[in-house]
């Protein structure tokens, strides 16, 4: 069992975008942002949510708003969370940036792993999309991510979604699925943190 285990999370740790800061980006060094005079009461509801997602991965959880407010950093915690437990064999997380995901099913019909990878995707314990949206909008790109997401919401597989696009503003099929009440949708508002130690009027 042990090595079967350690053979599956070998395999994902090929293909996951938990690298560079992701990695060091925990629920323990979030800013819940209380300082700031604004109403940022959304960025700790999804912070919480994010927290319970973690402790107990089920169904999806899904995170939408405007960009700098910590989506992708609450994403990486959870993917880190799962990844540090002290259980014998916790559920692995598998995280990916959209437009990087559908890149490797493009080159996998060259390398011949493109089954191996919708098949990861698909079945993975834990599957964490960032950035929805933000690809490139071709019939292609949109049926394999249908393909992704609709297997795992019929199933009811733990699956987060981190998207900047209003979720009306996506394919309704898409929609749909993503919007659904069986799921924990928060929409995140605050000013984009990137941009609070800058010069006024410097963005860059």
């Amino acid at each position: 069992m042990q090595a079967t285990y350690r053979e599956k999370t070998d395999r994902i740790n090929q293909y996951t975008c938990l690298e560079g800061r992701a990695e060091e980006q925990t629920f323990g060094n979030f800013s819940l942002r209380r300082d700031e005079g604004k109403n940022t009461n959304s960025v700790r509801i999804a912070f919480a949510q994010a927290k319970m997602f973690a402790a107990d991965p089920t169904n999806f959880l899904v995170l939408h708003g405007t960009r700098g407010v910590g989506k992708s950093h609450l994403v990486a915690a959870i993917a880190n969370k799962l990844r540090d437990s002290d259980e014998d064999f916790p559920p692995i997380p598998l995280i990916f940036v959209v437009p990087e995901l559908l890149e490797l099913l493009r080159s996998g019909y060259d390398n011949g792993d493109y089954q191996e990878m919708l098949g990861l995707c698909k079945n993975v314990d834990v599957l964490i999309l960032d950035d929805l949206g933000t690809e490139s909008e071709t019939g292609w790109a949109f049926e394999k991510l249908f393909q992704i997401i609709n297997y795992r919401y019929q199933r009811q597989l733990p699956t987060v979604i981190v998207t900047n696009c209003d979720l009306n503003e996506l394919e309704p099929r898409l929609h749909s699925r993503l919007a659904s009440d069986e799921n924990m949708v928060v929409e995140v508002e605050a000013s984009d943190y990137r941009q609070l130690e800058r010069e006024p009027g410097l963005v860059l």
